[in-house]
């Protein structure tokens, strides 16, 4: 099920290359803002690479001056399912938004392009640019403030009879795709091509 709104968890999610990870940072950056509108607001960033410092730095800063922890950083991760389920709503980019439809949250996707928050109404567009990670409205930083606007706009119009119908249609649309049956004969026309 989804969780309630508040306390208003929400995950960035995905790998800090430099090609996906200005708009986690856009909300790393930006925490003590979005607080403004969004009171309850914890965020966790799970990724890894180099650039983790960065969000650590930006961590400690906005977390000193919120006084109280509403970041924190947890690096890479084997297994994001624990972290999704702690979560009220997702951002992250390619395959971050598939485990994010599948596990029944909201996501807003992006990666080096801007899609934003997916519907019922938008999946398959969604899919098309692979969620951000392969076209999407326009190239993110363009505009990196859009991310915070859909936060606050998901949040302020935040209706759980609403979402919990959206996440469990876009899961009931994407789970044929990614089931174990699927995934078993993906790889077996792989076997029969490659032999």
């Amino acid at each position: 099920p989804v969780p309630p709104r508040d306390p208003f968890r929400l995950l960035c999610l995905g790998r800090l290359s430099s090609y996906k990870f200005l708009g986690q940072l856009t909300v790393v950056k930006n925490a003590r803002r979005l607080m403004r509108d969004i009171p309850s607001l914890e965020i966790t960033v799970v990724g890894g690479g180099w650039r983790r410092m960065l969000f650590v730095r930006e961590a400690a800063v906005a977390n000193a001056r919120a006084g109280r922890r509403v970041i924190r950083t947890v690096g890479y991760q084997t297994d994001p399912a624990p972290w999704i389920r702690a979560s009220t709503a997702v951002c992250g980019g390619s395959t971050c938004g598939i485990e994010a439809i599948l596990s029944n949250r909201p996501i807003v996707a992006m990666s080096g392009n801007w899609f934003g928050l997916i519907t019922p109404d938008n999946l398959e567009e969604a899919v098309d640019c692979y969620y951000g990670e392969r076209g999407g409205k326009f190239y993110l930083p363009e505009n990196p403030e859009v991310v915070l606007e859909e936060l606050v706009d998901l949040y302020k119009n935040w209706d759980q009879d609403r979402i919990a119908s959206a996440t469990r249609e876009l899961r009931e649309r994407m789970l044929p795709d990614f089931s174990p049956e699927s995934a078993a004969r993906d790889w077996e026309a792989l076997l029969e091509e490659v032999l």
